[in-house]
């Protein structure tokens, strides 16, 4: 895993009056930006079922925030193997899933057809969250130059200071949004979960307690 300072170089070329903890709050700003908007970083979890229970939390790691679910799929075996695919409705509805908005802050799903011992799994996006939580090594590798753009961007808008500059501020935030765009557009899911873009491989428990790539 990476961490914010490790995009400091990349910032303060283009930037280097800025002192560090400043240039480091943008870079955490801009990084949470670009994981919410290309969805890039994904995972799976596992949400137990009960009778008559449809409502079920989205608990992540205090280091991670919910971007988006991209499925929801019941398991047929205690080995992982995927069973039904449920179909996201939107609203609730006894054949899908949907995002449960009446739940106030708490990221929920409502599930139609439950029952005791089926188990969900759901696949999500997520974005990194604040307060000195460590982002994913492949956002760095691939992903620092629009990072950069959108932290140079936030940084040259901060007024009164030495630096300020609207201008150039909003072209960085042009050449922010034209490589996200692209990013969107080149991200490509491949069956499994593997994505081209993006970070994650699938990885399921077998029957043996071990683990295999789908």
């Amino acid at each position: 895993m990476a961490t914010v300072s490790q995009f400091l170089d990349y910032v303060q070329l283009y930037a280097p009056d800025v002192e560090d903890g400043v240039a480091q709050f943008a870079i955490q700003e801009a990084v949470t930006d670009f994981m919410l908007k290309t969805e890039l970083a994904r995972d799976f979890i596992r949400i137990p079922l009960h009778d008559k229970v449809h409502d079920y939390a989205i608990e992540l790691d205090s280091c991670r925030i919910l971007a988006s679910i991209k499925s929801v799929k019941k398991l047929a075996d205690d080995c992982g193997e995927m069973g039904e695919e449920l179909e996201d409705t939107k609203t609730p509805d006894v054949y899908g899933y949907a995002f449960d908005t009446d739940n106030g802050a708490m990221d929920a799903i409502w599930i139609g057809e439950v029952a005791d011992g089926e188990v969900v799994e759901v696949e999500y996006a997520w974005a990194m969250g604040r307060g000195g939580c460590e982002i994913p090594d492949f956002i760095l590798n691939k992903y620092a130059t629009p990072i950069q753009y959108l932290a140079l961007s936030k940084l040259y808008l901060i007024p009164g200071q030495e630096w300020t500059n609207p201008q150039i501020a909003v072209s960085y935030q042009n050449q922010y949004e034209k490589a996200v765009a692209d990013i969107k557009r080149k991200t490509t899911k491949v069956k499994g979960g593997q994505m081209i873009g993006g970070g994650f491989i699938r990885r399921r428990r077998d029957c043996f307690g071990g683990f295999f790539r789908r």
